[in-house]
């Protein structure tokens, strides 16, 4: 449990974020941004020779995963030349049916000119902070409008970004006249560039929630990009807990699994509903506490003694309204044959950065499993904290505790030991606990406290 451990994944967009900001770029927007996302989003930003990606409709056909990260951000770049900015985050594309999601980072240099030797100096810097003195890169060219940075590190070589030539659509968006100004976009594949850097065969690899997989890679640098976000990642690891990165669609019956069985009146067993399935997997996820389920399991099943895992992303319930509606249309229905299903909407839904957590072990017990969640809101900033116990969320064994604050507003989260029937459902056969905490009011009191409270209290 002293091995700091950092999935390969987070450990080099973290890596890449901060050598593209010591390199002159603005950190705009870090991975905050909606994914569901309207489908007139879905814009030719830049001419990359590769294909563009597909996107993947919701509810039918009102809503989209988002294709690329800067669609909607570019309102908000409108600034004096030069303009050099980037956004990290996950954009999906349906030609991947095995996993439609991939990390991103994606950026913009404008100016009223962008010669090659300063795109050159970019790459030589960004390449030695991320990778060390010993890498080499080569600026390929692609089409007349693209090029692609290809690296060499130990005897592989792989490609790092793609740079290309902006679209009218772009400078449209920034109110730049193409006339009078020169701008390229580069994507990088973080997927791709882990899988090359580390030697991973495919990315199903890549998302694997083994610990027999993520013990390789060890790193105990900090976070880098969203000071509250990264601090959480780092104190969960700092005390032992593994970060993973889980399934974003979610099957049929994933909350019957976890015993998350409730009347009809309850919001999360339905999610945004996927146009056209992929596979079994038919919504996106409302908690993701059947992910960290799945992942523990997948461990318990691979021999491992104890496991603690987290995993930070975003979660959506549809458009509160049409909730409502839902809710009191099914009060009264006892089963769910006899539920009416929810009614699809153009009104948008509500989508949340979350922070799950869990474990199994043998030494873990209630009071130890609390302890730690006290331990961490402590030390992440959260001194006015208590809880109240509720028997209504059944996923949990008996109770679970809900957060709130000295003021007795819910912080979000909830936490306690699994289900023994979900525990059976997912062949973990040791004492099993978990949290699934809605970020965003966690990071609202956190920032309430370092303001107003004296250095010598916290």
């Amino acid at each position: 449990m002293n091995k700091m451990v950092n999935h390969p994944l987070h450990s080099l967009e973290c890596s890449l974020k901060r050598a593209l900001v010591l390199s002159g770029f603005s950190l705009s927007d870090d991975a905050r941004s909606p994914e569901v996302v309207p489908p007139e989003w879905d814009l030719p930003l830049a001419k990359f020779a590769s294909t563009p990606p597909q996107a993947i409709k919701l509810e039918q056909g009102y809503f989209i995963l988002r294709t690329n990260l800067l669609a909607n951000q570019l309102e908000k770049w409108k600034a004096p030349l030069p303009l050099k900015m980037f956004a990290a985050g996950t954009l999906y594309d349906g030609n991947d049916q095995n996993r439609p999601d991939h990390r991103r980072i994606q950026g913009i240099w404008a100016d009223g000119s962008v010669p090659t030797f300063a795109w050159l100096r970019v790459w030589d810097s960004v390449i030695r902070e991320v990778f060390g003195l010993g890498a080499s890169f080569n600026f390929a060219i692609e089409t007349k409008d693209c090029r692609r940075v290809d690296v060499t590190v130990d005897g592989r070589t792989f490609a790092l970004a793609h740079v290309a030539r902006a679209t009218g659509v772009t400078f449209g968006l920034l109110g730049l006249d193409p006339t009078e100004t020169a701008m390229w976009m580069f994507d990088i594949d973080i997927d791709s560039v882990a899988c090359g850097f580390y030697g991973i065969e495919n990315r199903e690899e890549l998302y694997s929630t083994r610990l027999t997989f993520l013990r390789r890679f060890e790193d105990s640098k900090l976070g880098y990009g969203s000071y509250f976000l990264d601090r959480a990642c780092d104190l969960l690891r700092k005390r032992g807990f593994v970060n993973y990165y889980g399934s974003r669609f979610y099957e049929a019956d994933c909350y019957q699994k976890m015993h998350m069985i409730q009347d009809g009146w309850d919001t999360n067993n339905d999610g945004m509903r996927l146009v056209d399935p992929i596979g079994a997997k038919v919504w996106l996820p409302t908690v993701l506490t059947p992910s960290l389920q799945e992942a523990l399991s997948e461990n318990a099943r691979a021999g491992e003694e104890s496991c603690y895992l987290f995993e930070v992303a975003h979660t959506v319930l549809p458009y509160s309204d049409s909730m409502k509606d839902f809710r009191e249309r099914n009060m009264n229905s006892k089963y769910d044959s006899e539920r009416e299903p929810r009614k699809q909407t153009d009104k948008p839904p509500r989508e949340s950065i979350t922070l799950a957590f869990g474990a199994y072990d043998d030494q873990l017990t209630e009071e130890k499993w609390t302890a730690l969640v006290s331990d961490f809101l402590d030390e992440f900033g959260i001194r006015e904290h208590y809880y109240l116990d509720t028997a209504r969320a059944i996923a949990y064994e008996l109770t679970c505790k809900i957060v709130i604050n000295d003021k007795m507003q819910m912080l979000g989260g909830n936490f306690g030991a699994i289900h023994p029937e979900a525990r059976k459902n997912f062949g973990i056969d040791k004492p099993a606990f978990m949290a699934n905490i809605a970020f965003e009011p966690l990071e609202r009191e956190a920032a309430m406290e370092m303001i107003f409270v004296p250095i010598e209290y916290r």
